[in-house]
């Protein structure tokens, strides 16, 4: 799968981290969408959706931040990869921290 820079995968992810019960989440995405269909914007949504459940917990993440910070983990996953190759240019990663820079210049 290709997503070209212009592409945005979606809008925004809500959600919480928190252990939340399913009545309660069921209440809180409930009034989530009652109030988006309404045409409220998303922040007014969020906090309803708190407010009807209870947890405060919930938050909004944007298609674009989560874009980035995909992009990001992935691109940090491939220096790692790439570094830990033992045909890496520095002898991997282990090599790149044990093999100290060749000197330079002459020696007496």
């Amino acid at each position: 799968m290709v997503i070209k820079p212009e592409e945005k995968p979606f809008f925004a992810t809500v959600g919480s981290f928190s252990n939340v019960p399913w009545h309660d989440a069921l209440v809180a995405f409930v009034a989530f969408y009652h109030n988006w269909f309404k045409n409220k914007p998303l922040f007014e949504c969020v906090e309803v959706m708190k407010a009807a459940s209870g947890h405060n917990s919930f938050v909004i993440y944007s298609g674009e931040e989560q874009k980035q910070a995909f992009i990001h983990h992935i691109n940090t996953q491939r220096i790692i990869a790439a570094l830990s190759r033992p045909t890496a240019p520095t002898g991997g990663l282990t090599g790149l921290l044990s093999n100290p820079a060749p000197a330079t210049g002459p020696t007496r």
